[in-house]
């Protein structure tokens, strides 16, 4: 089930401190500037704009985002919660993901805003 869409502008030099996770996939799309992030199964990474994070959280993760950039960050994240209780973590970053190249009937339901938005 979908619990969340956030859009998040986070300035240079802040973010989230390491917090908790469990029992969903978290995706995070990075909208403009670029993101760091840091978890507890050892992966780190950075994501700029036009790049896709899926993260899946198991059992438990703990994790980081911060803007280490001096530019202003803003991305899209959401959580979908499951039904099953999934046992394992994992982790995958997508290179470049361009919502805009899509066809109408499969993008996310945030697309007419992204779109209305950054005209």
């Amino acid at each position: 089930a979908l619990r969340v869409i956030n859009q998040d502008v986070v300035a240079a030099g802040k973010g989230f401190p390491k917090h908790g996770h469990d029992n969903m996939e978290i995706i995070s799309y990075v909208l403009r500037g670029a993101i760091h992030h840091k978890d507890s199964m050892g992966h780190q990474s950075t994501l700029r704009a036009g790049e896709v994070q899926v993260m899946s959280a198991g059992t438990g993760i703990t994790h980081s985002e911060y803007n280490l950039a001096q530019d202003e960050l803003e991305f899209l994240q959401i959580w979908i919660f499951s039904k099953l209780v999934f046992k394992l973590q994992s982790y995958i970053k997508a290179y470049q993901f361009d919502i805009k190249s899509y066809p109408c009937d499969i993008k996310p339901h945030c697309y007419q805003f992204y779109q209305n938005k950054y005209k």
